[in-house]
């Protein structure tokens, strides 16, 4: 965990965003999010930071800050069966 101080403070201010964005649901949920968010954060963001050719310190922001909601509109999309049997049979030519 040897990461400078500046990548903390990123992943703080993702967490942040979270919380922000979230106020009206319960406090153990939104503490969930800022969990969920802070560690996409720190496990992704020097992959992403690679990837994108940014810095792992905005990506750390970016993933924490909207990461969560990237796994919420695909949980959305794999829950709605009438959409992905859509998607299965236009690709199986059907």
């Amino acid at each position: 965990m040897s990461k400078p101080i500046e990548f903390w403070v990123a992943i703080a201010v993702g967490v942040a965003v979270v919380l922000h964005r979230n106020a009206e649901k319960s406090r153990i949920t939104r503490v969930m999010l800022a969990a969920i968010s802070g560690g996409m954060a720190f496990s992704f963001a020097p992959e992403f930071a690679e990837w994108t050719g940014r810095s792992e310190n905005l990506s750390a922001v970016v993933i924490s800050a909207f990461g969560y909601m990237v796994f919420d509109l695909a949980a959305a999309l794999l829950s709605d069966r009438d959409f992905l049997k859509e998607i299965i049979l236009k690709r199986m030519g059907k």
